[in-house]
């Protein structure tokens, strides 16, 4: 099974405030879903496997996305920017690079749209 890890800004700027710091950027509401749960379901997967925030120390919630270091994830996984959101529902374009099981390739998701204002 490939999972899907979001990536996080080290900086997210001021755009982001007073949002950045207290949560995952992933963990944002974009309309009723996360931005972690529109990547999941763009990709048909029951959830995101976690996010990769340099910025994030400390106690995190009950149920949260687990924040976890780039060093420790391994293929087949897909990360995508959490700055971003895809619009649902996706279709497939063919031109994205494909995982091969048992690899320990990851591949970059660009960014596909700006997450809507809900």
């Amino acid at each position: 099974m490939t999972a899907i890890y979001l990536l996080e800004p080290e900086q997210p700027g001021a755009a982001w405030a007073p949002f950045a710091g207290a949560s995952t950027l992933a963990e944002l509401r974009a309309g009723g879903w996360t931005i972690a749960e529109r990547w999941a379901r763009a990709f048909n997967l029951k959830a995101a496997k976690g996010t990769i925030a340099a910025s994030m120390k400390g106690p995190r919630p009950l149920g949260a996305l687990p924040v976890v270091a780039a060093s420790t994830v391994r293929g087949p996984a897909w990360l995508a920017d959490a700055t971003f959101c895809p619009r649902l529902p996706m279709r497939a374009s063919g031109s994205l690079p494909t995982p091969s099981a048992g690899s320990s390739r990851t591949s970059r998701i660009p960014r596909s749209a700006p997450c809507p204002a809900s």
